[in-house]
């Protein structure tokens, strides 16, 4: 891999971990194009969106985590295709 995707993933990594989310998902913006070829990429911007996610989910009270949660594996469980 060369070393500037490598730097993002990094620093995308490093921000998450100071919890400067709004950085870090200016950072993967701005880089999209230099490292659309890079899974590594693409899996720390999925991590970061994945703490985003749950960050919003801890702010919604018990009840409504439960009620989110299995509204959200209903849509999916239902548009998957049978076997």
């Amino acid at each position: 891999m060369p070393r500037w995707p490598d730097l993002v993933v990094r620093r995308l990594f490093a921000l998450k971990r100071l919890q400067r989310d709004g950085g870090a998902m200016d950072l993967a913006a701005a880089e999209r194009g230099r490292c659309a070829e890079v899974p590594d990429c693409f899996f720390a911007v999925g991590d970061l969106l994945l703490d985003l996610a749950a960050g919003v989910l801890a702010l919604r009270p018990k009840g409504a985590r439960l009620g989110w949660v299995s509204g959200s594996f209903g849509c999916c469980s239902a548009s998957r295709p049978a076997a």
